[in-house]
């Protein structure tokens, strides 16, 4: 059973719930002033009328972080080209000034495998988890198809489609309930420099049991990775991603409308490897444009982590 594991000796994120803090001011039809007290006119009748009151999120909120990611895997030959498999994958963030934001995840994954010298293809059933705050969020079940074709030794692309369905478990959150229907395509080709240069399409819908939070998101991803003779290998990956909902939200008074920039870079510092264990430092920079203003959001992660296999 081959296992990766990768703690976190610390962590920061400067914007773990993704707010903004701003206020706007929104008209509503009211009998009632700001300070509560009735509008009457001039005959001492309530008299309504459109005001101006303010909406504000949440301030945004930064913390010591630590993450982890572990994973187990395993193939059994059949016969010829045939495989069966596993994977076994937890990985999560804990806030330990913030716990009611610490998140647990854990995947399982049976998997059928044919694999030929140009072809891979798989066929896996998905089983997930997802914790919050240390109760259960959401569970998700269905599957997925993934078939690659390596075009030469140094190029080799694949595309993976799933089907799933979303079960929420707080009562005022099941309106989220429903399916989802995603496909990933990736191409990574090594020059004969060294360098490795990835990236790819992605498609999600989200079809929930309102169409207000349905919603349709297409993105790209580009990344270059390269190992340096002093012992260093670095990944930066770039990605953006626009999502539009179905349906009119009349609260905001729009259909909502996302652009997210996604920026990571890894280092992995080989020659301070103690052991199997290779430390690993990461950055990570989300911006999202919104035309919601309670959706706009910036955020920086910063972690240091020790990756090791056995």
């Amino acid at each position: 059973f081959p296992t990766r594991r990768s703690s976190d000796l610390g962590g920061y994120d400067s914007n773990l719930n993704r707010s903004n803090g701003a206020t706007v001011w929104r008209s509503q039809y009211s009998c009632f002033d700001l300070d509560g007290s009735l509008f009457l006119d001039k005959q001492g009748k309530t008299a309504c009328q459109d005001i101006r009151i303010p909406a504000t999120a949440e301030q945004s909120i930064s913390s010591q972080m630590f993450t982890y990611d572990a994973g187990l895997s395993r193939k059994q030959p059949l016969s010829g080209h045939h495989y069966l498999g596993i994977n076994v994958n937890a990985y999560g963030n804990i806030y330990p000034e913030h716990r009611e934001y610490t998140e647990h995840n854990i995947s399982f994954q049976p998997a059928y495998h044919y694999q030929s010298y140009r072809h891979q293809a798989s066929f896996e059933p998905v089983y997930q988890l997802s914790m919050i705050g240390g109760h259960a969020f959401n569970s998700s079940s269905g599957v997925q198809i993934r078939y690659g074709y390596e075009f030469s030794p140094r190029t080799y692309s694949d595309i993976q489609i799933q089907y799933k369905y979303d079960h929420y478990r707080a009562e005022n959150l099941r309106h989220f309930n429903g399916s989802q229907i995603s496909m990933f395509t990736n191409t990574v080709h090594r020059f004969q420099s060294g360098w490795m240069v990835f990236g790819g399409y992605d498609f999600l819908q989200k079809n929930s049991l309102e169409e207000v939070d349905s919603y349709r998101r297409h993105g790209v991803r580009l990344g270059v990775y390269q190992s340096f003779d002093i012992g260093i290998e670095a990944s930066f990956q770039a990605a953006y991603r626009h999502t539009r909902y179905f349906d009119y939200n009349a609260w905001f008074e729009t259909t909502r409308q996302d652009n997210e920039q996604v920026y990571s870079l890894d280092l992995t510092l080989n020659k301070l490897a103690i052991k199997n264990m290779v430390p690993v430092i990461s950055l990570k920079h989300t911006r999202n444009q919104s035309n919601v203003w309670l959706n706009k959001y910036r955020r920086n992660e910063v972690a240091i982590k020790l990756n090791y296999v056995f």
